[in-house]
């Protein structure tokens, strides 16, 4: 196998939590390597540990408007994400009565919407661009009725869980407070309207997976396993609480548990986009390359929302195969998929790196 080294400082946010805050650039509680390396091997490795993020910084108000087709009132309350380019939910909050949604402070970039509820289809809008001298931008989204959205979809089942469904009304209140408040970045309401939430009805399983992930912005790692594992205990098909906790395994370096968790995970959800990512990225990082590529071109085989940075675990899986032509491949399709990607100059080197080195030893 070819070896060689990328002088390359490389930062990927590729992690996928449920309610999660833009990163930021301070410390990496995850005590992941910071910078981008080579490996023992001299390949180019894009794949950190994924890591729960940090804060937000400054920009634009980005304000949404959620109706039916028919231009009616969208009255309930539906669970929305602000999505960054690489599908990374950066901020999470609920509709208000009248259907309107905000998001505060968030930088310039490419965005996209994920609208989620007990009665409406889960969707995933196409990107939109909040420009840097941008202070307002708004948003229009037509959300269609869960049975209307199934009706060509083979197989479909409900996505609600009996938990959800039975909390009782203070409960779900108490939790779209908490997570109003997590919104607004402050964390200790969140954190007691979530356990107040879960105190009027102990198996609200998202209540407690949303816990764990404020618990994690508090640095309580403690904390947000207890209420991980109370989620999934809550419903054992909660495949975002499994997620969770494998990368609370991941942060620890404890694969063989991250593996199990995300192995339950996928049982409960088999073409889980997500479970897969992380089970691509665990198995590169245990240097299971045959696997790894399998994984990450069976999430690329799969619906899914610009998960770009597929591309690059594809691409090192390959490299430790000495196929570099269909590594390149792989990187080439990143940065199709994500061309604004920050770190676009850095896979540019790679690849020109790699192609050298093939150069010499042909």
């Amino acid at each position: 196998m070819s070896r060689f080294l990328l002088a390359l400082v490389l930062v990927l946010s590729c992690c996928f939590v449920a309610f999660a805050q833009k990163p930021g650039s301070g410390g990496n509680p995850g005590g992941g390597n910071k910078g981008g390396n080579t490996g023992n091997t001299g390949q180019p490795s894009f794949n950190n540990v994924p890591n729960f993020p940090g804060t937000m910084s400054q920009g634009a108000d980005v304000q949404v408007r959620l109706a039916w087709p028919n231009e009616r009132t969208l009255e309930q309350s539906v669970h929305v994400q602000l999505l960054n380019a690489t599908s990374v939910p950066v901020q999470d909050t609920f509709s208000r009565a009248d259907g309107t949604v905000s998001f505060r402070s968030v930088p310039a970039g490419t965005y996209r919407l994920r609208v989620d509820g007990s009665d409406i289809r889960e969707m995933v809008t196409d990107a939109f661009v909040i420009y840097p001298q941008e202070r307002m931008h708004m948003e229009w989204l037509h959300v269609i009725p869960k049975e209307q959205g199934q009706k060509n979809v083979p197989g479909a089942a409900p996505t609600v869980s009996a938990s959800e469904l039975n909390a009782p009304p203070k409960a779900k209140s108490e939790m779209e407070k908490g997570m109003e408040a997590f919104g607004k970045g402050d964390l200790k309401k969140a954190d007691e309207k979530l356990l107040k939430a879960v105190e009027i009805y102990p198996k609200f399983a998202r209540a407690w997976n949303n816990l764990g992930v404020v618990r994690m912005k508090e640095n309580n790692k403690d904390g947000a396993r207890e209420a991980f594992q109370k989620a999934i205990e809550a419903d054992d098909k909660l495949t975002s609480g499994y997620m969770n906790l494998a990368r609370l395994s991941m942060m620890e370096n404890n694969m063989p548990q991250a593996v199990s968790y995300i192995t339950k995970g996928l049982t409960a959800d088999p073409n889980n986009v997500e479970g897969l990512s992380l089970l691509a990225r665990e198995q590169i990082l245990t240097k299971q390359y045959d696997k790894a590529l399998i994984s990450a071109r069976k999430v690329h085989s799969l619906p899914h929302d610009h998960l770009a940075d597929i591309h690059l675990i594809a691409g090192e899986a390959l490299l430790h195969q000495n196929r570099n032509a269909e590594a390149i491949q792989e990187y080439e399709q990143y940065l199709k998929e994500y061309p604004d990607s920050p770190n676009a100059a850095k896979v540019r080197t790679a690849m020109a790196q790699i192609q050298a080195k093939q150069t010499k030893t042909d």
